[in-house]
């Protein structure tokens, strides 16, 4: 927890995820009236990383706050929240800024060379917040997991594709991320190659693989009780891609 002022209170997870500890903690401190302010604020950042447990325990204060607290929920991946969760808030978007621009913003701030912070951008399909993890020596095992699939989809090594998603197979969470981000970088090659950047497969093929990833990220919205479906989805996912390189 980081509390840079009397009444806003900043919580990350803790390690990989929201311990419910954690989250009973928010929950019980939610009831303390504002030292200074007249509303007191709770921001949760990468809550998309929090358990199922986790926000359910959440879900009580969420849905009868007392009138003075304003939660602030950020994340990168709004369908590893339950639906009940996405529910009770006011979804706001940010878009994803040009590649230039994030890779200047990421070596002014970070201070490293200008082609390290366009390879963490790059990397981070222009998400400057990962981008400066990554900068940081901060490891996103599902952008990475994302990267290496896609390395194996344009060498068309199904094999190697294989290898990547076994690794996703008994984290549900992991899987919802490594399609977000599989997601983002299928659809930022796609524009690429759209504009005459050139494409390691054809772009029809692209689309039809991007068209597939939204379609299983989907299915996996609506399977969330269900880890063991975690296995069939991806395998399935990686033929049927495959079938339309």
């Amino acid at each position: 927890m980081n509390n840079a002022f009397a009444d806003v209170y900043t919580y990350s997870p803790d390690g990989a995820t929201f311990k419910v500890d954690t989250v009973r903690s928010i929950r019980d401190g939610a009831f303390v009236m504002p030292i200074e302010a007249e509303r007191k604020v709770c921001i949760l950042k990468d809550c998309d990383r929090m358990n199922e447990p986790a926000q359910n325990a959440f879900l009580k204060i969420l849905e009868e706050p007392p009138s003075f607290m304003v939660f602030i929920l950020i994340c990168e991946n709004a369908a590893s929240l339950l639906d009940t969760v996405r529910s009770r808030c006011v979804t706001l978007s940010v878009s994803l800024p040009e590649y230039e621009t994030a890779a200047e913003y990421a070596a002014q701030v970070s201070g490293k060379p200008q082609t390290e912070a366009a390879a963490a951008v790059k990397a981070s399909h222009c998400n400057i917040g990962k981008a400066l993890k990554i900068l940081a020596g901060d490891k996103n095992t599902a952008a990475i997991l994302s990267s290496e699939f896609i390395s194996a989809m344009y060498k068309k090594d199904r094999f190697a594709a294989i290898k990547t998603v076994k690794e996703l197979e008994k984290d549900r969470q992991l899987f919802s991320s490594f399609l977000s981000e599989l997601e983002l970088g299928l659809a930022g090659d796609l524009k690429s190659a759209a504009c005459g950047g050139g494409s390691a497969v054809p772009l029809r093929s692209l689309s039809l693989c991007l068209d597939t990833v939204r379609r299983y990220s989907d299915l996996q919205k609506h399977h969330v009780g269900q880890p063991l479906l975690v296995s069939l989805l991806s395998t399935a996912m990686t033929a049927e891609i495959f079938e339309n390189l």
